[in-house]
């Protein structure tokens, strides 16, 4: 199955730096966009979003829309709403930048206390500088914008709106580059589109050997020392990213001097990754410097959109040391606080912008420290929503349930005070509304009915695998936990593994029988994440498995092979058999009918015997050779072994290790009687 996703790349605003993997992240869909924080504080750029609806058109209006303002298009008659231009102008008429920003990097201004990411620095009839201001904070034209990293100094004379606009497109028309867009409240503009330039300068000539350039991950063939400007221009189209007439290169070849090359993209490209130079095999260069003197800008460009997640104004009140731990409930986005980690955020309902506390208003941003609620007092480590109504939070040793708005009479009350929940991934929902989690002392259910109710979790491994979860030996800094409902197979898949992979281990969980089975994949196809896509065709719902590798993966019933090419060893066992009454008892296997599923591939049968069952488990399980071996491939049709084998405890192992096949029984009978006692 084919499913067109998007990778984010530069143009979209994303480069790999934005984001921090290393830790726990928390992601949440809310409202036709994306929040993502990754445990870094919003100075160090932890807090992002990645807008999937609105239309960002580069430009600065003659009056700065207002969010919800109409804009029109009358050439091409595009509609839309607009909803917010996250960066500001920052532009100063006596061209006195000194020094030069770097992308990205932190500004702070001391008599504003603004603080900001620069987004792009530009010469236009006046030097402007662009900046993502966070904290909800304000930057004047009077106090110097200083660089953290760079020392890079400016003093605006006026602060504006930014170069990007996002706008909610209402009609199918798309707004074009070229005709002016107006507002309802007189504010016009039209789309600045700029073309992308790249400069590249060797440290010497070349004489011999190929070099290659590498763009977003994607690499040219090998170019010779002698390429023309031509063949460098050729060799970059043909990247999926570039594309045939979206490139211009120029200038002086490695092989001719040291001037440079130019490269111009397309504004259509966007804002394209600087090009890396591979000239390892080339004689003479040994360093080619990529800059990128103009950012590109495509003037207009769909969604998505990778962008700071910044306050409004005057709304502040994010966790400032970072979170990463989120949920949406009660139309509010839920962070924790890396900070201070019993306590909980929550933004105004219906607006991730807005954090400011203690309005007066129901729907007023509220936290854990402000609310009537009360405090829990323990380390916060999952937010799981029911319903419109409850939330349940999980700690390192309690469950609690939030019932209703806790910024309208929402009240805390408490479901365990010995269990809490892994993480905010080691838990899910069935399509009963039942939660499943992972303690540190087993799996647990709590039922939809005992979460109304205030029941207790249950145990459900207590009885019958009461080791399964403290044998992995778990720890919270160093592993990772994604449990996923598979409404397809009514089970649940569940993987606990190391976040740098050293080990792993799968577990699928069937809740008809509520049976436990080992799962084992290979090690750069573990979960990391799962989600079931409940999509509008029935080829594409399914449970998808992001994995190790960063490919997407689903379950396919039709496959008999793994990935393509990869046999599935698959095996179950029956037993181990033991009738005896005491431990001298023998057992004795007289006759085994199997009867196969139609359509199946051959069955092989392993039979095991031992003195006593643990020994024919450890057997089973260590890989020694069965007493007895047997392959059926009779398709449909019942097949017997009558060969008599005797012991203390006897067990059944049925398997198909074979590439491109598969098994299937309709059933099994199994011959058995004593045979007297052990001398």
């Amino acid at each position: 199955m084919a499913i067109d996703l998007t990778r984010l790349i530069t143009k979209h605003g994303f480069t790999v730096g934005d984001f921090d993997t290393d830790g726990l992240i928390a992601v949440e869909p809310a409202y036709q966009k994306v929040y993502f924080t990754d445990g870094r504080s919003i100075l160090n750029n932890g807090y992002h979003k990645l807008d999937m609806i609105n239309t960002k058109i580069n430009g600065t209006p003659t009056v700065a829309y207002v969010q919800g303002e109409l804009v029109a298009q009358a050439t091409t008659e595009a509609v839309g709403v607009f909803d917010e231009n996250p960066d500001k102008r920052l532009y100063d008429g006596n061209a006195t930048i000194v020094g030069t920003y770097q992308e990205g990097e932190r500004v702070t201004q001391a008599g504003s206390n603004a603080e900001g990411f620069v987004y792009v620095q530009r010469t236009e009839t006046q030097q402007a500088l662009y900046v993502f201001p966070v904290k909800g904070t304000t930057f004047n034209a009077v106090n110097p914008v200083v660089g953290v990293t760079s020392g890079a100094t400016m003093t605006p004379s006026a602060v504006g709106s930014g170069i990007i606009q996002l706008f909610y497109r209402t009609t199918t028309t798309e707004f074009n580059t070229t005709d002016v867009i107006t507002g309802e409240n007189g504010g016009t503009m039209t789309p600045t589109v700029v073309d992308e330039i790249q400069t590249s300068v060797p440290d010497s000539t070349s004489s011999a050997g190929t070099f290659t350039i590498t763009i977003e991950g994607e690499e040219t063939s090998d170019l010779d020392w002698e390429a023309t400007t031509g063949d460098i221009e050729a060799a970059l189209e043909l990247l999926s990213l570039i594309g045939t007439g979206n490139v211009t290169v120029g200038g002086t070849t490695f092989d001719i001097g040291v001037g440079g090359l130019t490269f111009t993209f397309d504004s259509s490209l966007s804002d394209v990754a600087t090009a890396v130079f591979d000239v390892s095999a080339l004689t003479g260069v040994t360093t080619v410097t990529v800059t990128e003197t103009t950012k590109g800008f495509p003037g207009v460009q769909a969604p998505p959109h990778w962008l700071p997640w910044t306050e409004t104004a005057g709304k502040t009140g994010l966790p400032s040391g970072g979170a990463n731990i989120s949920s949406l409930s009660f139309g509010r986005i839920f962070l924790n606080s890396v900070e201070n980690p019993h306590l909980w955020f929550a933004s105004r309902s219906g607006d991730p912008l807005d954090w400011l506390v203690n309005q007066d208003d129901n729907q007023t941003p509220i936290s854990a420290a402000t609310t009537k609620a009360g405090l829990i007092g323990d380390e916060l480590t999952a937010f799981t929503p029911y319903k419109d109504y409850y939330q349940v939070l999980g700690t390192l040793d309690q469950v609690w349930v939030m019932r209703s708005d806790p910024a309208a009479g929402g009240v805390l009350t408490n479901l365990s005070k010995s269990t809490g929940i892994f993480s905010n991934t080691a838990w899910c929902y069935d399509d009963s509304n039942n939660l499943y989690f992972v303690g540190m002392d087993g799996i647990y259910g709590l039922s939809s009915e005992a979460i109304v109710s205030a029941a207790p979790p249950t145990n459900l491994t207590k009885d019958s695998i009461p080791k399964l979860i403290s044998n992995l030996k778990l720890n919270r800094r160093t592993d990772r936990i994604t449990m996923a409902f598979d409404k397809l197979r009514n089970g649940i898949s569940l993987t606990a593994s190391q976040l740098d992979g050293l080990w792993k281990t799968t577990l699928w969980i069937d809740l008809r029988t509520g049976s436990i089975f080992p799962e084992d994949y290979i090690d750069d196809h573990v979960t990391t994440s799962a989600l079931y896509y409940n999509g509008r065709e029935a080829d594409d719902r399914g449970l998808l498995l992001g994995c190790k590798d960063g490919f997407i993966r689903k379950f396919d019933d039709s496959a008999k092979s793994d990935d393509g090419s990869n046999a599935i060893n698959s095996w179950f066992t029956i037993g181990p058999l033991n009738l005896g009454e005491s431990a001298r008892e023998q057992l004795k296997l007289n006759e085994l009918s199997l009867k196969m599923g139609t359509g199946t591939d051959g069955i092989t049968v392993d039979i095991f015997k031992d003195q006593t069952s643990e020994r024919v488990v450890d057997n089973i399980l260590a890989g020694a050779d069965p007493i007895v071996s047997k392959v059926y491939t009779n398709d449909g049709l019942k097949s017997s072994l009558r060969q008599k084998i005797q012991g203390g405890a006897i067990g059944l192992k049925l398997k198909n290790e074979n590439v491109d096949e598969s098994f299937s029984i309709e059933s099994i009978q199994v011959d058995i009687a004593k045979s007297g006692r052990r001398k």
